[in-house]
């Protein structure tokens, strides 16, 4: 089981700290340590902005999630790729410039992920962006979207688990 994480909009409600940077919230680290707890088996790929603060390097990631309160020990999977070329390296700063600018890249940042995959992987996208509908196609039965003014909530957390179920075929 895979679950690709962004971070602002659905750990936080994109606050940033004193410095200028972004914060994990613990209480919505604390409601995805319920996902952990329950599906034990979920590696985490980080698909947010977040991972170029860490430069891609999947254990400072985790050591940096930890540091918040995530359970994630030994369960960082790894990050989808950069940006392509393509893009601008000005991320888009409003929502209206996401809805044209970035959904699809992260889409199929998703998509060439799991195309590297022998055996298809039970996966939810946990984001504060709509990326179904796009050209890389994300099944709403793997998509979790959050409200990027609230962040995850106990109802996301339940929707993340009973996705996963089904996938897996578990009796829910």
């Amino acid at each position: 089981m895979r679950l690709f994480l962004d971070i602002d909009g659905v750990l936080n409600r994109h606050q940033k700290d004193q410095n200028g940077l972004g914060i994990i919230e613990c209480k919505k680290a604390k409601m995805l340590n319920e996902v952990l707890f329950e599906l034990p088996e979920i590696k985490i790929v980080l698909s947010s902005a977040w991972r170029y603060m860490y430069k891609f390097d999947t254990k400072a990631i985790e050591c940096a999630l930890v540091s918040y309160g995530l359970n994630c020990d030994g369960k960082v999977e790894g990050c989808t790729r950069p940006d392509s070329e393509q893009w601008s390296y000005e991320h888009p700063s409003t929502a209206a410039e996401w809805d044209v600018y970035g959904k699809e890249e992260r889409a199929k940042q998703v998509y060439d992920y799991n195309s590297n995959d022998i055996e298809p992987v039970p996966y939810i996208v946990l984001d504060d962006l709509n990326l179904i509908n796009h050209k890389y196609y994300i099944d709403k039965w793997k998509f979790v979207k959050t409200n990027p003014d609230v962040g995850l909530t106990p109802a996301k957390v339940s929707e993340i688990i009973i996705k996963f179920l089904k996938q897996t075929g578990a009796k829910l």
